[in-house]
């Protein structure tokens, strides 16, 4: 494997090894996690590392896109990452976590702190996440980020949820909209009738998502924005 690291890519890079080498002359790097007392898996943690006596468990992912800032808030994979390096470093007494995001070109270094109980709730939830997937019990909810990556929208026929999803959201009437995204039961295959019909309504669709957008853009302008 090569990579020709650009002056441009040093730059990037720079900010949050600085921070790192601030804490901590020999971090965990590009490290293997065993998350299989959470979840049949494993994970590859870019940065982590143990201040012993802060009692604090640092882990750092960097991410170098531009379009799409990723959040340290509430992020689920630095968290499931955290659990392992737990793991790894032989279960030390932690107080708290530090999750960080190093994204130089969409908000530089981000980070979020929880308590290290926070963190084993997450872990038991992940237990019983796991649990109902084994039994087949679910549900499927998507979401624009949850099916970004997903191959199987991408199929000939799609994901059922993903496209009962879209087809839904053009009516909002069948949108219930105190709550944040709708969730259907029993969804169907996209057929090739209903895919056509689409299609040749495709040119109306588009107008009235340019109408609503239109409409949302101007209500935030006049200081009232949409939910």
């Amino acid at each position: 494997h090569h990579l020709t690291l650009t002056p441009d890519l040093a730059d990037r890079l720079t900010e949050g090894i600085d921070w790192i080498r601030s804490h901590v002359s020999k971090p965990l790097v590009e490290v293997r996690v065993d998350l299989t007392d959470w979840l049949p898996t494993f994970g590859t943690c870019d940065t982590a590392f143990y201040l012993p006596k802060d009692r604090l468990l640092v882990v750092m992912d960097y991410k170098n896109g531009v379009g799409k800032p990723v959040a340290a808030d509430g992020n689920k994979q630095l968290r499931i990452y955290a659990l392992g390096i737990w793991v790894l470093l032989g279960r030390p007494e932690v107080k708290d976590v530090k999750i960080v995001i190093d994204q130089p070109r969409a908000g530089g270094l981000k980070s979020w702190t929880i308590p290290f109980s926070e963190l084993l709730a997450f872990g038991d939830d992940l237990i019983r996440v796991h649990a109902r997937i084994e039994t087949g019990n679910v549900e499927f909810v998507p979401t624009i980020k949850g099916c970004q990556f997903c191959p199987v929208r991408k199929t000939a026929r799609g994901c059922a949820a993903y496209n009962m999803w879209m087809v839904q959201m053009m009516g909002s009437s069948m949108m219930d909209p105190s709550v944040e995204g709708p969730s259907f039961k029993d969804p169907n295959q996209l057929s090739r009738a209903h895919r056509w019909y689409i299609i040749q309504h495709a040119a109306a669709i588009k107008a009235w998502l340019g109408k609503l957008y239109q409409e949302s853009l101007a209500a935030a302008i006049s200081g009232d924005p949409d939910p």
